[in-house]
């Protein structure tokens, strides 16, 4: 009999720890919003490497539930980060059929993004649980307007993924290739709801 409630209790206690940890994202909703089963107390409209080390840095408390940063990441199962696309969007202006950039900005903003990807990712991996296993989404051109000369500004957003993935090898995140996702955009930074399914298989 004693055997017997033992064995309940340890029971009784897996479950509720695996009831505890959870899948948490960080950074831009207009592709995390699509993951499933996760907590939205961190998803933002928009998301800079600096602020997220500043989240990161001071244990943000969420605006949506009394959480904190730091207890979402220890009773994590999954980070999925994404995160770069607005550190460059302000250096292009998208107003006319072709992009125009300011050079003086764009070098700068790669610099800083390198730096707080670097200290962030760090912050993350030292506050993570054991079990947690972080990923990082692949930033990608979230704009179906025709631009004469889009391929500039897909390179810069190569040159943000280049930080990301650098940095993801580093730590042992996961980089996240988004193959082929342009074909599920149907407005800028919207997806088609069937990408929902596409991207979940990714974790």
């Amino acid at each position: 009999m004693k055997t017997r409630i033992i064995l309940i209790i340890i029971l009784l206690l897996n479950l509720s720890s695996c009831k505890s940890y959870k899948v948490v994202v960080i950074g831009d909703n207009y592709l995390l919003s699509l993951v499933d089963n996760a907590s939205s107390s961190f998803m933002f409209n928009k998301l800079t490497s600096q602020k997220l080390y500043y989240l990161l840095d001071k244990n943000a408390s969420s605006l949506i539930d009394s959480s904190n940063i730091n207890d979402e990441l220890k009773k994590s199962k999954k980070v999925i980060l994404s995160i770069g696309i607005f550190d460059i969007f302000p250096c292009f202006d998208f107003s006319n059929e072709e992009i125009t950039i300011n050079n003086n900005q764009i070098n700068n903003k790669l610099e800083l993004l390198d730096y707080y990807i670097y200290h962030s990712f760090s912050l993350i991996d030292e506050r993570i649980s054991k079990k947690a296993t972080v990923y990082v989404l692949e930033q990608i051109n979230p704009l179906i307007s025709d631009f004469t000369n889009i391929n500039m500004f897909e390179e810069y957003i190569y040159k943000v993924n280049t930080i990301l993935l650098s940095y993801c090898n580093d730590y042992g995140f996961i980089f996240v290739n988004l193959d082929e996702c342009e074909s599920y955009l149907i407005d800028d930074f919207v997806f088609n709801t069937k990408y929902k399914d596409v991207l979940n298989d990714k974790f």
